[in-house]
């Protein structure tokens, strides 16, 4: 499996869910809230070889925008979104702890209300996944 890979299974968890939100496995060009957007964390990678496999945990990080509105709503929505996201999650994942909510400044679009939280997954990556 590669890095991408379980960036994309826990996208695909998301959707399969239903979660109310566009999910993407890395940052998009622009985004549309509500928006949960799975990235690497840190650290990102902590390899363990064994014998001729190299297990990884893998750390990623959720960052969940809510919509624009007013700031009740919008920290409901982002505490009912965070709920459901850690409830999504694939079996494995160990989650950390969800940052603060705050306000994150998107280019010139404005800004929107964020929080984000890492998670760890074991993976065994594939050299030849691995490489670009």
């Amino acid at each position: 499996m590669s890095a991408r890979t379980a960036r994309e299974a826990v996208r695909d968890a998301y959707l399969a869910a239903g979660l109310p939100a566009h999910v993407h496995a890395q940052p998009p060009s622009a985004i549309t809230p509500p928006a949960v957007i799975v990235v690497p964390g840190d650290p990102y990678y902590d390899p363990t070889s064994i014998g001729d496999a190299v297990l990884v945990e893998l750390t990623l990080r959720i960052t969940i925008f809510a919509s624009r509105g007013d700031t009740t709503f919008e920290l409901d929505e982002l505490e009912q979104l965070a709920a459901r996201a850690m409830a999504a999650l694939p079996n494995g994942h160990t989650v950390g702890p969800l940052s603060r909510p705050s306000r994150v400044q998107l280019d010139d679009s404005g800004e929107l209300f964020a929080l984000s939280a890492s998670f760890d997954t074991t993976t065994r990556i594939d050299a030849l996944e691995a490489s670009p």
